[in-house]
C-alpha cells in the first residue's frame, strides 16, 4: 500500500517519535528502578533545611509573628484543679434533684405519654415567615449564630430535669469535650462529635420559667441542627424535651414519632434576632482555627526548623 507523498511523511515522522517515547521511557523506567524513586531535598550551605530554615527567618524578621515561636501558654495546675473542682460541685449539687427526678421519673413517663396522646405535628404559620427574616442575616460569612428562646413547663419536676441534664452537660464539657468533642456518642473521639460549634451556651432565665440557649457555629442552620439530631439526638431531646411544644418524647430522651423537619420547624418558631455577637476569626473555620493552632505549636517546638516533618506536616 502506497501512500500520498504528504501522508507518508506524517506516518514517518509519528513512527520515529513513537519509537524515541518507548525508548526514553524505558530507560527512564529502569534508572528508576535501579535507583530508586526520585528524592528533592531543599538543603542550604549549612546542611539545614532551606525551607524550613527560611520560614524561621521570615517568622522572626516580622514583629508581629514573633509569638509564633513562643509555644502556647499552659492553663496550669491551678486552672485545671479549679475546672474540675468546679465540675465536682456542679455534680454534687445536682445530686439530690437527680434523687427527686429519679423517684418521680414514672411520673414523668405517664405526663409524656399522656401529651403525646394529644399532641399533633403542627407547624405555625410565622415559622415560615421568621426562616425569611433569619435568613436575611445568615451565611452572609462562614459563621453564624442562634438564639433560641423557649418556655419551660410550668411543673418543677421538669424543671428540675432540666437542670440535672445540664449539669451533666457541664460536667462532660469540663472533663471530656473540652477540645470540641460536644456532641460526641460516649464510644467515640473528640472527632466523632459536632466539629462545627465555635460557643453554645444553655442559661435558665427569668426565674426558671424560660430556657435561652446561645451559640455561635459554622455552616448554615439546617447542617448544623443536623449535625447534632445526628451524633447526640439524645441530649437534644433531654434539654428540650422539658420545654413547651418539642416534640413528645420516649422515655424522657427519644423521639415518638417527630421527624427533623418538625424539630427544626420548633427551634425557627422559638428562634430570636441576634443584634449583636462576636466572632474572633470572622473568616476560619473551627477546624482551620486548631488546624492554625497546631502549626503554631509544631513551629514553636521545632526550634531553629530542624524538625522538618514537623514543620512541614501542618502544611
Amino acid at each position: 500500500m502506497k501512500f500520498p507523498g504528504p501522508l507518508k511523511h506524517l506516518v514517518f515522522a509519528f513512527v520515529i517519535a513513537l519509537a524515541l517515547y518507548v525508548s526514553f521511557y524505558r530507560a527512564i523506567e529502569h534508572r528508576r528502578t535501579r535507583n530508586g524513586p526520585w528524592q528533592v531535598a531543599f538543603t542550604n550551605a549549612l546542611g539545614a533545611p532551606a525551607l524550613a530554615s527560611s520560614v524561621m527567618e521570615s517568622v522572626r524578621g516580622q514583629e508581629s509573628l514573633r509569638g509564633l515561636l513562643t509555644p502556647p501558654p499552659s492553663p496550669g495546675w491551678g486552672w485545671w484543679l479549679r475546672d474540675r473542682a468546679a465540675a465536682a460541685w456542679g455534680a454534687v449539687k445536682a445530686l439530690p434533684r437527680l434523687a427527686v427526678v429519679g423517684t418521680f421519673s414514672p411520673w414523668l413517663l405517664v405526663d409524656e405519654k399522656r401529651r403525646a396522646a394529644s399532641w399533633a405535628a403542627t407547624f405555625p404559620a410565622q415559622t415560615d415567615v421568621q426562616a425569611k427574616i433569619h435568613l436575611q442575616s445568615e451565611d452572609e460569612q462562614l459563621q453564624n449564630q442562634m438564639t433560641f428562646v423557649t418556655e419551660i413547663r410550668p411543673s418543677w419536676l421538669w424543671r428540675w430535669t432540666l437542670e440535672v441534664v445540664l449539669a451533666w452537660i457541664e460536667f462532660r464539657c469540663r472533663v471530656w469535650d473540652g477540645k470540641g468533642g460536644l456532641g460526641r456518642t460516649c464510644r467515640g473521639g473528640e472527632s466523632s462529635g459536632v466539629q462545627t460549634i465555635h460557643f453554645c451556651q444553655w442559661l435558665i432565665i427569668d426565674r426558671g420559667q424560660r430556657l435561652l440557649f446561645l451559640t455561635n457555629y459554622d455552616g448554615a442552620f439546617e447542617r448544623y441542627l443536623d449535625d447534632f439530631l445526628d451524633f447526640n439526638s439524645i441530649g437534644v431531646n433531654g434539654i428540650w424535651g422539658p420545654s413547651r411544644d418539642y416534640p413528645p418524647t420516649r422515655f424522657l430522651f427519644w423521639l415518638r414519632r417527630a421527624t427533623h423537619r418538625e424539630i427544626k420547624a420548633f427551634f425557627r418558631t422559638h428562634q430570636v434576632k441576634t443584634d449583636v455577637w462576636y466572632r474572633a476569626y470572622p473568616r476560619l473555620a473551627l477546624t482551620n482555627i486548631n488546624e492554625s493552632s497546631s502549626w503554631r505549636e509544631r513551629v514553636a517546638s521545632s526550634g531553629n526548623g530542624g524538625d522538618v516533618a514537623a514543620l512541614l506536616g501542618g502544611l
